[in-house]
């Protein structure tokens, strides 16, 4: 029961008569002492205190709406929060003016670099005199880049040189990766195929030479990006003509062992290789009657020797000479000797057939390789004809000389070396000269 409330309508009434639960009032009932935070029954919330009188039993309670009780320390909290924020505020934008003033010098070296970047502006921007270490850090970089332009500018230099070196080099120089596309080519490429080097890299090496020719010279590239070094010829069409060209491959090794690509130089070899076959071809045929000399007959005879063990047919080897020879050259001269010399070597070959090999070995000494020879009457018939080519007199710039020779003929026998053969026919000559000269001899077995 309510003994004492400020709403006097409540005095003597009971505690449970207003709808409602107060778990503080509940708790007192209960035996609580002490205060605590509650919800009062008319919904706010307020601070209770509660104390039992031992005399009466009775309980004495007070309250304190905690709106009311917390309220200068709200105003206070917010009067704080509130100055707190101007403050923080005020000392944001201090601190941010001087943050700016202070990065205002790096941002201007910012935008200076930034300017040699993207708008080509002078390095020159990055000196701009200040004392302070900003300035010296602009400084730092003014020298870093013009260390860097001075070896970009060398750099270009060097390779505007090479490029000038390689364009007119009369070689082709390329470098070529592991697909077999050119990645640089010199200025010969377009002299030569009409392919200037911009548009070469990115090509395939079958594009600007043909199917077929890259596929005899892959496995030689195939070697090169094994890491070795190699060299061969190759045959192709340039401008129109064949020529004979030699490449070298040489591979890109990497720091780790690996062949990035290779490096081609080719030269051409055609003029070399035509001066290396006359070269060889003189060296093969006598000078001054331009038929085939020792050597080119050794080689001749050998060959014949095999056809003739492959085929079964024998040949036969004429040895020559020019009857009494040294007297023409004391009653003449050696000039004249030399005209009898080149008309009976051109009266020899004219005298044989097409399949034979007339030779001078020395002197007044010729020879003549009759393959095919079927019989000895065959090679008999031939060696007359040419004692027969030789009794008409010889017209040189001292007039006619009286000219003869003396043959001897030997057939080849199966397995016969070819010194066997020549000692065989030149043992006939000697029988020849033995019977008179002016005709031939046959060797006999």
């Amino acid at each position: 029961v309510v003994i004492d409330h400020p709403d006097q309508s409540r005095l003597f009434q009971h505690v449970g008569s207003v709808p409602g639960v107060n778990l503080g009032t509940e708790r007192a009932l209960a035996g609580f002492e002490g205060w605590l935070e509650a919800r009062s029954k008319d919904g706010g919330e307020s601070i209770y205190a509660y104390k039992r009188l031992r005399t009466t039993g009775w309980i004495l309670a007070a309250r304190y709406p905690s709106a009311e009780a917390f309220a200068p320390m709200d105003a206070m909290r917010h009067n704080a929060f509130f100055s707190a924020g101007g403050l923080a505020l005020a000392a944001g934008l201090l601190a941010w003016v001087l943050i700016f003033r202070l990065l205002a010098p790096l941002q201007d070296l910012r935008d200076n670099v930034a300017a040699i970047r993207e708008d080509g502006a002078g390095i020159e921007v990055l000196r701009d005199g200040r004392k302070d270490e900003i300035g010296e850090l602009g400084r730092a970089f003014h020298a870093l880049m013009a260390e860097r332009e001075r070896a970009e500018h060398a750099r270009a230099a060097s390779e505007r040189r090479l490029r000038l070196i390689t364009d007119n080099l009369p070689v082709l120089i390329s470098y070529i990766d592991r697909k077999h596309c050119f990645r640089f080519g010199n200025a010969t490429y377009e002299k030569w195929f009409g392919v200037a080097p911009a548009d070469l890299v990115g090509m395939p090496v079958a594009k600007l030479l043909g199917a077929e020719t890259e596929a005899g010279i892959a496995p030689h590239l195939e070697r090169a990006f094994g890491g070795q070094t190699v060299t061969h010829e190759v045959r192709i069409p340039v401008r129109g003509d064949p020529r004979i060209l030699q490449a070298t491959y040489i591979p890109d090794h990497q720091p780790d062992g690996s062949v990035a690509g290779v490096y081609s130089l080719v030269h051409d070899m055609t003029h070399v290789k035509e001066v290396e076959e006359q070269l060889l071809q003189l060296a093969r045929v006598d000078t001054l009657t331009g038929i085939a000399n020792r050597r080119m007959f050794g080689e001749t005879l050998h060959h014949a020797l095999d056809r003739t063990r492959r085929s079964g047919r024998p040949l036969a080897l004429a040895y020559l000479d020019i009857d009494h020879f040294k007297k023409i050259n004391d009653t003449h001269g050696h000039g004249i000797g030399d005209e009898v010399l080149k008309e009976f070597a051109r009266r020899l070959s004219a005298g044989v057939r097409a399949t034979d090999t007339p030779a001078r070995l020395s002197g007044d000494e010729f020879v003549v390789i009759l393959e095919e020879i079927g019989t000895r009457a065959e090679a008999e018939r031939i060696a007359s004809k040419m004692v027969e080519g030789m009794r008409v007199p010889f017209r040189t710039s001292a007039g006619e000389v009286a000219v003869s020779t003396s043959v001897g003929v030997a057939l080849s026998q199966p397995r016969q070396q070819q010194d066997a053969l020549l000692a065989a026919a030149d043992s006939a000559l000697y029988a020849a000269k033995g019977k008179g000269r002016n005709g031939y001899a046959f060797f006999e077995v």
